[in-house]
């Protein structure tokens, strides 16, 4: 597991308060799979670009749980994407995976 994953600053972005907290982790518990089908999608069907929006969105998930290597890999996931290039979704999948992982999904 990723060590960097946590709650952490999400706690401090709602200020310690539980019920803020419990909004931002439905919100997370509810979009992450629904983009993370939407993106593979995409992929089977070779739409890169479109794959690219889905890693942007989820890109952000991983900033908000604190996983900055996984935040910065996905950026350069979602150019190359951008410019047609596949190479480095079995990477992206792996930190996708942490991020499944650490939210019982």
């Amino acid at each position: 597991m990723n060590k960097e994953v946590s709650w952490s600053h999400l706690e401090m972005i709602c200020q310690n308060d539980a019920s803020c907290l419990e909004k931002f982790r439905a919100v997370i518990h509810k979009e992450l799979p629904e983009e993370i089908k939407e993106l593979r999608s995409a992929l089977n069907k070779s739409s890169l670009d479109q794959a690219a929006s889905h890693v942007h969105k989820i890109k952000h998930k991983f900033a908000l749980m604190e996983m900055h290597t996984a935040f910065n890999y996905a950026k350069t996931y979602e150019l190359a994407l951008r410019e047609g290039n596949n190479n480095g979704q079995e990477l992206f999948d792996t930190y996708l995976q942490e991020l499944m992982d650490f939210l019982g999904l």
